[in-house]
């Protein structure tokens, strides 16, 4: 390692030498004793680590004046999924919801469109270019996501000034004020991270108003679900996937899940619309979006420990996985994959009416 990294400095003729960063620094013995000997007229490098242990063990037994020791991820905090999951998300999918949104939007009548909210506002995309056009009278969108990173991409991307995007995960915490505020509460491919559906329902009660209505337009089943199961059987890659279990809707393996979820809404003080499930082909344009896109949306404590020196092999392991599902190739060199869409329409009942 030494002697390649002195062949390396040889060749760094145009850069000055002030600050470096040492990424994964680990315990810190590189740092001190290979790239700080290389490093004589530096002013400081920082060494980050995602393990706090490394990072004590560096200061302890590896400390300088020169070199700054910290526990960084800083995949995490310089964060590109949000971008690629954006630019890869298949066209026809966001169709679909600009489709089904505006057949729904003419069902919701004797409701207003002063606030609402978009729940699980992922990029920010939807939220501007589908809803907002929707909703040409509304005065206010509140956009939530669990994810700051989405959040920091949607403020930036995709602002608006009738968009307030926020971090917030509405099934842990609602602001009292929020008591009856919204007219109408919409989740697009959001719905299937809800594990607690009655409490959700119930939230869902509290921030509508009397008449107000929630609209859902998402995924109940798709193959990259049974492919994280599959993954997560796998001698080699088993380790990452421990708890993946919680990433999976309860839709992906109840058959019936419509009636029961009618039944519930009922129960909670609402009207249901439409519950409704239907078959529909995803089309990817080439491969690469369908690997740069299911990436993306692999859950991110999943990826980060995945080693970057493995990362291609378990994709392409990741793609052959998905070859045994329902996966047409067209002659344009498009290909479709097949998901089951859920769509959920309720009205909060107008007991005052």
């Amino acid at each position: 390692m030494e002697s390649r990294l002195s062949h390396y400095v040889s060749k760094m003729i145009r850069c000055n030498w002030n600050i470096f960063l040492d990424f994964r620094c680990c315990s810190g013995e590189v740092t001190k004793n290979m790239l700080l000997s290389h490093c004589r007229n530096l002013t400081k490098i920082i060494a980050v680590d995602v393990q706090p242990a490394f990072v004590d063990f560096a200061k302890e037994t590896f400390g300088h004046e020169r070199i700054e020791y910290m526990g960084l991820d800083i995949t995490e905090k310089m964060n590109t999924k949000p971008a690629q999951y954006c630019s890869n998300r298949p066209g026809n999918v966001l169709e679909c919801i600009d489709s089904r949104l505006s057949h729904y939007v003419s069902k919701m009548t004797g409701s207003n469109w002063d606030v609402v909210l978009d729940f699980g506002c992922g990029p920010g995309d939807v939220t501007k270019n589908i809803l907002l056009s929707h909703c040409p009278n509304v005065t206010k969108i509140i956009a939530v996501d669990v994810q700051s990173a989405l959040v920091d991409f949607a403020k930036e991307t995709f602002g608006h000034e009738r968009i307030e995007y926020m971090v917030l995960d509405i099934t842990e915490k609602t602001p009292s004020q929020w008591s009856k505020m919204f007219d109408k509460v919409f989740a697009f491919l959001s719905f299937h991270y809800v594990r607690d559906v009655r409490k959700f329902l119930n939230i869902l009660h509290d921030i509508l108003k009397p008449g107000g209505y929630f609209l859902s337009i998402g995924i109940a089943s798709a193959p990259a679900f049974s492919v994280w199961l599959e993954m997560s059987l796998k001698e080699e890659w088993k380790q990452y996937f421990i708890g993946i279990e919680k990433y999976i809707p309860v839709t992906h393996v109840l058959k019936d899940y419509c009636n029961g979820f009618k039944k519930l809404a009922k129960e909670c003080g609402f009207v249901p619309i439409a519950v409704t499930s239907s078959l529909e082909s995803v089309i990817f344009d080439s491969e690469k979006q369908f690997i740069d896109f299911h990436e993306s949306v692999l859950p991110e404590e999943i990826v980060k420990q995945i080693p970057l020196e493995n990362f291609d092999k378990f994709l392409d392991d990741y793609r052959k996985a998905f070859q045994k599902y329902e996966v047409t190739y067209n002659t344009d060199g498009t290909f479709a994959v097949q998901h089951t869409v859920l769509e959920i329409c309720l009205q909060f009942e107008n007991t005052t009416s």
